[in-house]
């Protein structure tokens, strides 16, 4: 093992391994930050707001602190519609508990785009078995 990785409950580990390897390339440079490096930490950059001028000599700085937009990872955006329109009271609870809507419709989103075929696959069995 890598002596830089952190600890890993190695029960876990088969598992792991078996999920990274439906990562693709597309996936990877779609969700890493601009600045191709990924920190344990955010990263913050004082943002300069306005500047004041009482006289030639003084100026006042108001200024915050923001995230630095090159080092955010992209996540996916999950959609905040939690059922379709339309949709019954007893689908409004079902899918308001389990959120498979919102899953679905994450999945026929980026389907073919960020993962392999056999993955989306394998997340819509895995949905519709909970359903």
């Amino acid at each position: 093992m890598d002596t830089f990785l952190g600890p890993y409950p190695y029960e876990h580990f088969k598992k792991w391994v078996s999920l990274t390897n439906h990562i693709t390339e597309d996936l990877l440079e779609r969700v890493q930050p601009v600045c191709k490096k990924i920190s344990s930490v955010t990263e913050l950059v004082q943002e300069s707001l306005h500047t004041r001028s009482k006289t030639s000599e003084s100026v006042d700085t108001v200024s915050s602190i923001v995230q630095n937009q090159e080092t955010l990872i992209r996540f996916s955006e999950i959609s905040k519609q939690r059922y379709p329109d339309g949709a019954s009271p007893v689908e409004i609870s079902k899918y308001s508990m389990d959120s498979s809507y919102a899953l679905h419709g994450l999945i026929n989103h980026m389907k073919g785009e960020l993962f392999d075929e056999s993955y989306t696959d394998q997340l819509k069995t895995q949905t519709a078995d909970q359903g």
